[in-house]
């Protein structure tokens, strides 16, 4: 769903903007097992992340001669560990740092801050059965600064600003296995509390707002889920499968302004194998959407309108496909 103001396009001046990214990075890894229990990981990566950004009103030279160009710098470090309590049962937690490159520009022209991001994450993995079915819960904390976000009070469609900071928070379930000779699963839950701790918005003199601060993350939903299945009804030749996703109600914007609202959908297929020497050939029929249920996943701000652009999830979709593996 559409809802372009091109009559206020049409109005403001037109813009000329130029952009470019250049990445190094390098980094190291090493991992040790002690008591035949512990797995120990450490390593780090070292990035240069540069970034060019202009625009002007004018004209493309006039833009290229204005250009604001930056390099950012960060170590960042990788740690974990793994202990296995006995064979079916591990215990694990590791810490990451990130940096990230923001593509965008604020509305001097100006490249936006890179993302930063730490996380933390603890767990458990195990399995049953004689390991036909494995299983992982976890446990995770995560931080992002400088979020890129529409900018709204300026006419300009494509100018952005940051976001101090934002948290997420949750846990994470996922299943796999062999149920029986024929059937298997993949199933999992999220449940994420993600919202916006920090957000230094300013007015023109210079004086704090209060801006996004406390609100939830836009696209983020407090739970989801998925859980496939697939049976062979033709062992090695023949294979059938459904699954079905279900997603939660979402923000739709970072000011929490209107939300989407949760849904379902089913999916399907159905594959048959050929052997032709070496070779395999599989032929496949994926349906989304089976039951052609109507619902939305995600939603842009565009042009100071936060409801600008609200994007529908596909209808009914039937692809075929072939592949052939050597």
């Amino acid at each position: 769903m559409f809802n372009f103001d091109y009559a206020a396009l049409r109005a403001t001046s037109p813009s000329f903007s130029l952009s470019g990214d250049e990445w190094v990075g390098i980094y190291f890894q090493d991992q040790i097992t002690l008591w035949d229990k512990l797995h120990l990981l450490g390593g780090g990566r070292y990035d240069w992340a540069g970034r060019r950004s202009s625009f002007s009103t004018i004209s493309f030279a006039d833009a290229e001669a204005n250009e604001d160009t930056r390099t950012d710098r960060k170590f960042s470090p990788r740690v974990g560990l793994l202990y296995q309590l006995w064979s079916w049962l591990s215990l694990y937690g590791n810490y990451v740092e990130s940096l990230g490159s923001n593509n965008g520009r604020d509305s001097t022209g100006r490249a936006l801050d890179p993302q930063l991001a730490t996380q933390y994450e603890v767990g458990a993995k195990t399995e049953f059965f004689d390991g036909r079915l494995n299983a992982t819960l976890a446990f995770y904390h995560l931080t992002k600064e400088n979020l890129p976000a529409a900018d709204l009070s300026t006419p300009d469609p494509f100018d952005s600003v940051t976001i101090g900071e934002a948290r997420s928070r949750g846990v994470e379930f996922d299943v796999s296995g062999q149920i029986t000779d024929r059937l298997s699963v993949i199933g999992s839950y999220s449940y994420i509390d993600a919202k916006i701790t920090r957000d230094p918005q300013q007015d023109d003199a210079g004086n704090p707002l209060p801006g996004n601060q406390g609100h939830k993350l836009p696209g983020a939903p407090r739970h989801s889920g998925s859980l496939w299945a697939k049976y062979a009804l033709i062992p090695e030749r023949l294979d059938v499968g459904a699954g079905v996703f279900a997603a939660g109600q979402r923000q739709g914007d970072f000011a929490n302004t209107f939300q989407l609202p949760g849904y379902v959908r089913l999916d399907a297929y159905a594959a048959y194998h050929w052997k032709i020497g070496p070779t395999r050939l599989t032929a496949q029929v994926n349906i989304n959407n089976l039951l052609d249920k109507e619902y939305f996943l995600s939603a842009n701000e565009f042009n100071g309108n936060s409801r600008a652009a609200i994007f529908p999830g596909e209808p009914l979709t039937v692809l075929g496909s072939l592949r052939l593996e050597f």
